[in-house]
């Protein structure tokens, strides 16, 4: 039948460059896998994104006002996915930056990243710019003995098949909570000699298992979120 197209309502928010709205609600991070062979460590992270005003976040000339997100040292291999509309991204030396706006609600952030280690132990610092009201680290036992300075330790949870050691705490805006691995395996002497000659590349890891992996972590965080008055 014909007629008038149906109404479509666009709603359009003011815009500010006040960063003082922007917060996180949860941010969980996985350590995915350990790879001898190549010596680096897979890692997931997931952000739960809030704009608390009633204006859109849309950063201003400085790049610093960017929305950015730490990295370990020498993270390679990044991919990002968003709620956030039209959103990209830059690597930059610490981390990464969204350019890209936030309207006021909820947003997910999630992003993959591999990071190099040598010997049988590591550590990192994670920057939480935002603060971030629940933090959640996890690792599978017996891949990498995990340790976070300044969260507190709520032993194991069961994901899938397999059991994660967890750590579980908030923090404050600017917090930078040190996250360290031991016990990282080593590569055999065929793998020093493959690696010579080819690396093994990040996205070529099977997807099907990484997303089944990443369903358990996004049902896990769900159930342990605290709830909200």
């Amino acid at each position: 039948s014909s007629g008038p197209p149906p109404l479509v309502e666009i709603t359009v928010y003011d815009a500010a460059s006040n960063e003082a709205n922007i917060a996180v609600g949860s941010s969980s991070l996985l350590i995915a896998g350990v790879d001898p062979g190549t010596r680096t460590v897979s890692v997931l992270e997931i952000v739960t994104l809030r704009n608390d005003g009633d204006v859109a976040y849309v950063p201003g000339p400085d790049p610093m006002s960017l929305l950015r997100f730490s990295l370990p040292t020498g993270a390679t291999e990044l991919a990002v996915d968003t709620s956030l509309l039209a959103a990209d991204f830059v690597q930059v030396d610490r981390g990464f930056a969204l350019t890209v706006g936030v309207p006021p609600g909820t947003h997910e952030i999630m992003f993959g990243y591999r990071f190099p280690y040598s010997g049988s132990e590591t550590s990192f610092v994670k920057t939480f710019r935002y603060g971030a009201d629940a933090v959640r680290v996890l690792a599978p036992e017996g891949v990498a003995e995990l340790s976070v300075e300044g969260l507190g330790d709520s032993g194991t949870a069961a994901i899938g098949e397999r059991s994660y050691t967890v750590y579980e705490g908030s923090a404050p805006r600017g917090e930078r909570l040190s996250i360290s691995l031991g016990a990282l395996p080593q590569p055999s002497v065929g793998q020093r000699l493959t690696n010579a000659f080819d690396g093994i590349r990040f996205e070529y890891v099977a997807p099907a298992g990484l997303g089944a992996l990443m369903l358990g972590v996004v049902a896990f965080v769900l159930w342990r979120r605290p709830s909200r008055a």
